[in-house]
């Protein structure tokens, strides 16, 4: 009897697992496309340890358009230079010319066409993670992977010598260094006054120059000449800091505003060196030449200062955190003006005004500002790190306005649109009830 009892517990117990197995392997396969849910009509399935997706939806997430060759029975995808070709049942795919044996081919099932996700996205230059607790695909697209890790920013120091140019400029005196302290850097000296505050703020940049420095060698494609001085705040009230900026190559980098936490200070460096590097690419123009400097300028010395410090620093950067803070920008600028955008011609024109303005602006000048800087964190997010390096090396002196139009193939009444409907994304995404 006793032996009957235990049977019986047993069956009841694998009747009551059985329904919980079914539903772990019955958990649906997810794909998230750089943190977005795609949905699909048909769910991706498993086949050999492959993930396989819907094409449609995988390759226009991807931007690819989809095109179907009836009489080879293939999948085509196409996007600028890259054609990606997938014949059903043949294990044989095709990266342009080059030929490529996958370890399942695309299937139809249920009369879709299912194929494998990894290729598709790795044939894009995305990364592909796979969360096995959750059965999500991660694909990170390579206009989200930001290249400029600290890893590979020191080996570029390691390996670019100094250019003939910047050591002839160090060589050169100049009256402002007297009484000051020198710290030597690989491309650049940086000198601060002889006091505690100044000396701890030197100390904490020291491990950050050269990394700093190839880091905007890296986004203009050359070096520049520059000379940092630690300033204190009371000591720059009547200080012309462009002026000495355009002449001397001197850049300004203030100590208290900062000293909160040591992220701000080297998002600071980055922010003031962007300048001179920007100076010197486009042959001293500035924001009194053209107006639209201000808009590439100013906003992309916000901007790319918080890549760098997110990449190789560990500790707070509060004043400088705005990669992260995309989403809750474009909100921002939605809740101060409801649907009265302000257009990206209309923030240059009327309201950006002078860079030295910039943070200390109220009413419409400040949303232009914040307009200009979600602009260009639009287009990290949405075209990544290389259109805004392109942007950087080819837009040369003034008539900015059309050389950002070629170079991204758009108007700018069209490039507004596009952000405002950005910026209506992000909100509804978060207000919708």
């Amino acid at each position: 009897m006793r032996r009957i009892s235990i049977f019986l517990v047993i069956i009841l117990l694998m009747n009551i697992a059985s329904p919980l197995m079914v539903i772990a392997d019955e958990q649906p396969i997810k794909v998230s496309i750089n943190g977005k849910l795609l949905e699909f009509d048909v769910p991706p399935t498993i086949i050999n340890g492959r993930t396989l997706v819907p094409v449609r939806a995988i390759f226009e997430s991807l931007g690819l358009k989809v095109i179907w060759d009836g009489q080879t029975r293939t999948v085509i995808g196409q996007k600028d230079n890259l054609q990606i070709k997938l014949p059903i049942g043949n294990k044989k795919a095709k990266k342009n010319d080059d030929e490529i044996e996958l370890d399942v081919p695309a299937t139809i099932i249920n009369g879709r066409t299912l194929v494998p996700v990894r290729f598709i996205a790795e044939s894009l230059g995305a990364k592909v993670e796979w969360d096995g607790e959750t059965k999500t695909v991660i694909i990170t697209s390579s206009a989200k992977i930001n290249p400029f890790s600290l890893e590979k920013l020191k080996q570029l120091v390691e390996n670019t010598p100094v250019d003939k140019e910047i050591l002839e400029f160090r060589k050169k005196p100049n009256k402002r260094r007297t009484g000051l302290k020198k710290m030597e850097g690989k491309y650049f000296d940086l000198y601060y006054p002889d006091d505690d505050k100044a000396k701890e703020v030197a100390e904490l940049l020291k491990p950050y120059m050269d990394t700093a420095y190839i880091y905007l060698v890296e986004l203009y494609g050359q070096q520049a000449p520059v000379e940092v001085h630690l300033i204190h705040e009371k000591d720059a009230e009547n200080l012309k800091e462009g002026d000495i900026r355009r002449k001397e190559n001197v850049t300004f980098v203030w100590i208290e505003p900062n000293n909160d936490d040591g992220g701000n200070n080297i998002a600071e460096l980055v922010h003031e060196m962007h300048h001179n590097f920007f100076k010197h690419v486009n042959n001293n123009w500035s924001w009194a030449d053209d107006k639209w400097s201000s808009f590439v300028d100013e906003a992309l010395a916000k901007l790319l200062p918080s890549l760098y410090v997110k990449n190789v620093y560990d500790g707070k950067t509060d004043m400088w955190d705005i990669e992260s803070d995309y989403t809750r920008t474009l909100i921002g600028i939605k809740k101060s003006v409801g649907n009265d955008f302000v257009t990206l011609d209309e923030a240059v024109d009327k309201y950006l005004g002078k860079p030295r303005s910039w943070g200390r602006a109220e009413g419409r000048h400040r949303i232009a500002q914040n307009t200009a800087l979600a602009f260009w964190m639009y287009v990290y997010n949405e075209y990544g790190i290389e259109k805004i390096k392109e942007v950087l090396r080819t837009i040369g002196k003034g008539n900015y306005k059309p050389k950002l139009e070629k170079i991204f193939n758009k108007s700018m009444e069209e490039l507004s649109d596009d952000l405002i409907n950005a910026i209506n994304e992000a909100y509804n995404n978060t207000y919708s009830y």
